[in-house]
């Protein structure tokens, strides 16, 4: 089932979620997303880039993971103070 989506993700082989956290990582680096900034949440993330609400989870997990953001229990989740240095330098 396709659903309309906002986001643009490459053909090239690999996990949905990587290529989200990819997308995500590169606002980051871009400014579009600041330290500090309250991310959209997970529901609202997936349908603006046409995919499933646990795919988008997942992509968080790795945003966490590259300590890009933070979560905050019931608070949701935040581009972390040091993020920008963080995304500019490469991560694999």
């Amino acid at each position: 089932m396709a659903t309309e989506s906002n986001r643009e993700l490459d053909d090239a082989p690999g996990y949905i979620y990587d290529k989200v956290a990819d997308s995500l990582m590169a606002r980051i680096a871009a400014g579009e997303l600041s330290p500090h900034d309250k991310l959209p949440s997970e529901r609202h993330l997936a349908k603006d880039y046409g995919v499933a609400q646990g795919t988008m989870r997942q992509a968080i997990r790795v945003l966490r993971e590259r300590e890009l953001i933070v979560t905050l229990r019931a608070k949701g989740n935040y581009v972390a103070p040091a993020a920008l240095a963080i995304a500019c330098r490469p991560h694999r």
